[in-house]
């Protein structure tokens, strides 16, 4: 009967007749096909309860779970007997090398395999008890089923940047409650999954003490860079001059400035630790966005920059930079000149100075005696410099680290300090500490260098009493620019900045084309070529810039014409907060004719591929089938720390019109 029975619930789920076998296991009658019988392989068994009428449900479960119960209550073999007592040993202190000594090798990788796999076994307990902690803190039954979240990202992109930063994740994770209640349960189940994958994340890092800590230094020898994956494109066959590399958007970071140039193999390290140039013929193009509003390092970024320009140009190879926006604020604020038409001077150097770490460098340039007093201020006020929130920060990422510390659950050589934010904000603390010492011991020089490891972390109010102090030195700032010898490579740097430049059929731009962008390129190019009228725009742009870096009364030396064409190709090209930033490849309110002509006119020019940063984009290819856009900038992670320095922002294209760059 009960044979009948299992055949025709088979046939009736597509099956052909098997041979089956039985088994009374637990008062439970279980029936499975054997292998070769058709159909199912020894993977499942059926299930029904003795007596059960036609109604009773059959019940499918895999097979291995039901073998290993039998196997878990079997006894041990001496020879498992042993490897078990081994692994207690060593857990009890007793050194493994010892133990080992006299083993076999198969007893020894016996020993280290049932190890790793108790480590293994305790993890996942702590793993499945945080999950479990995470569910209920949201909500979510304990007894739940696994929700399939196979089809969604571990933590979704626009917040993927906060993995480091449990805490703020959660915070940040929010998400509109659907209507249809399994859905708002998958959401919450997906919640859970990423926090405890994020805190899982910043635990695997190697834990830093708080006694450990010391100011951190700029190193000048640089490990490689992981490999990266790339995509790529290929442009019309041409003859092209070399390799050139674009790198986007360094926000004053000198660490990437070099690790750019490191992993495309431009640079190496010479027999003392210098930094120099082994590109050989290759070029590099810098696409604006050199200095920062993050990391306070751009003087020494353009300093190195000449240096390498210098040296490349030996070789027959070529380093260009192009002006950003943040460009733009800096030299506003050193020559004088408001970054936007139609607002003064006065109105204008309030705002750029405000949390601009880039522009508050300038303060490098000014002697002691210029500044002892904005100096002394600090020192005198260094409780509240920093200001009220930022001592709530880091007692709250203390209060964090301490529970975590404290918490069994987590084992103390995997506890790292939360998102490097704590340790960030302990090296601020340190450094302004260090200032101060420095200041009592007249250490002046030392004095400025550790003030720049926590000048952005300045209350405003002390930023803008900086901010006044540049303003009011302008003309010193400069005059020590001009004359000193030890500034002679960022003068160099400065005066060598261009707003638009193009290799082969390659054209480089800080921001995405706009038809008035393109409509000035063919001002420039009337009777000439393309290559001849984006010269023309950068040398008038390089005369003004040395004309207002050069003289106390800059306006005096341009005509009203050259001070507006100065004003519209700074407008236009670099000031991104100006009237209308809409590209031609992809605003709506411009006609496909439109797009069309000025498509038309850059292809008849050569240019193939134009490339940009200023994006939202770490890499990507955009534009037009003929003529791709190629968007690099690594201001996409909006997160300080190693995250940011990590991130490479670069496209190569080769002499044989291969263009690569980061997926």
């Amino acid at each position: 009967m009960r044979t009948r029975f299992c055949e025709t619930v088979l046939r009736e789920r597509g099956f052909a007749k098997p041979r089956l076998m039985f088994l009374k296991f637990g008062g439970i009658w279980a029936s499975a096909p054997q292998e070769g019988a058709g159909g199912m392989r020894g993977e499942a068994l059926l299930f029904w309860r003795a007596r059960a009428t036609g109604k009773n449900t059959l019940k499918m479960i895999k097979y291995k779970y039901f073998m290993e119960s039998l196997d878990n209550n079997k006894p041990l073999t001496g020879g498992e007997q042993k490897i078990e007592e081994y692994v207690n040993r060593i857990k009890s202190g007793e050194s493994k090398d010892s133990i080992f000594q006299d083993l076999p090798e198969s007893f020894k990788s016996s020993v280290e395999k049932r190890l790793a796999e108790q480590v293994g076994e305790k993890r996942k307990v702590e793993d499945e008890k945080k999950i479990k902690e995470i569910r209920g803190n949201l909500g979510l039954p304990k007894n739940e089923k696994p929700v399939d979240l196979s089809d969604m990202p571990m933590i979704p992109s626009k917040w993927s940047s906060l993995i480091n930063e449990p805490e703020l994740l959660e915070e940040m994770w929010t998400f509109a409650i659907p209507v249809n209640e399994k859905e708002h349960e998958r959401l919450k189940a997906w919640k859970a999954r990423g926090l405890a994958y994020a805190q899982e994340h910043v635990k695997s890092k190697v834990a830093k003490t708080e006694e450990s800590i010391e100011t951190p230094e700029r190193p000048e020898i640089f490990s490689s860079a992981e490999s990266i994956k790339e995509k790529e494109i290929t442009l019309p066959t041409m003859e092209r001059s070399t390799n050139i590399t674009a790198i986007g958007d360094l926000n004053g970071s000198y660490k990437s400035f070099i690790e750019h140039l490191k992993y495309k193999n431009l640079i190496s390290n010479d027999q003392n630790g210098n930094i120099v140039w082994r590109g050989g013929n290759e070029s590099v193009v810098f696409i604006g966005d050199i200095l920062g509003d993050r990391s306070p390092e751009g003087m020494d970024v353009y300093g190195k920059l000449q240096e390498l320009k210098n040296q490349a140009k030996i070789q027959g190879g070529n380093i260009e930079w192009i002006s950003g926006n943040h460009e733009n604020m800096f030299n506003a604020v050193l020559c004088g000149f408001s970054t936007e038409q139609g607002k003064s001077v006065e109105e204008d150097m309030a705002y750029r100075l405000s949390g601009y770490t880039g522009n508050l460098e300038l303060l490098k340039f000014l002697p002691f005696e210029s500044i002892r007093e904005l100096y002394e201020n600090i020192k005198k006020n260094k409780d509240e410099v920093f200001g009220l929130d930022f001592q709530k920060n880091v007692q709250k990422k203390k209060a964090t680290l301490d529970r975590i510390r404290n918490n069994p659950d987590y084992p103390p050589n995997v506890i790292e300090a939360y998102e490097g934010g704590y340790q960030d904000m302990l090296d601020k603390q340190i450094g302004l500490e260090k200032f101060c010492t420095l200041l009592e011991n007249n250490n002046y020089e030392e004095a400025q260098k550790i003030l720049f490891t926590f000048i952005d972390t300045l209350d405003k109010k002390y930023q803008n009493q900086i901010g006044s102090t540049i303003i009011a030195n302008r003309s010193v700032i400069k005059e020590s620019i001009n004359n000193k010898q030890e500034h002679a490579l960022f003068k160099d740097a400065f005066v060598n900045q261009k707003l638009i430049t193009l290799h082969d059929d390659s054209l480089y731009t800080h921001t995405n084309l706009t038809p008035r962008m393109v409509g000035i390129i063919k001002d420039f190019s009337k009777d000439s070529s393309i290559k001849e009228g984006v010269g023309k725009i950068n040398a008038f742009y390089q005369k003004v810039l040395r004309i207002y870096l050069e003289n106390d009364n800059p306006e005096n030396k341009l005509t009203d014409q050259e001070k507006n064409y100065f004003n519209v190709l700074r407008d236009e090209f670099i000031s991104t907060s100006s009237y209308s930033r809409e590209n031609f490849s992809e605003s709506n309110s411009i006609s496909s004719e439109e797009k069309d002509n000025l498509k038309k006119f850059l292809k008849d020019s050569g240019i193939n591929i134009i490339t940009h940063g200023h994006s939202d984009e770490n890499a990507a290819i955009k534009g037009f089938a003929d003529l791709p856009i190629i968007s690099i900038d690594r201001s996409v992670y909006k997160n300080e720390g190693v995250s940011i320095e990590k991130t490479l922002a670069y496209s190569t294209i080769s002499t044989d019109g291969i263009v690569k760059l980061p997926e």
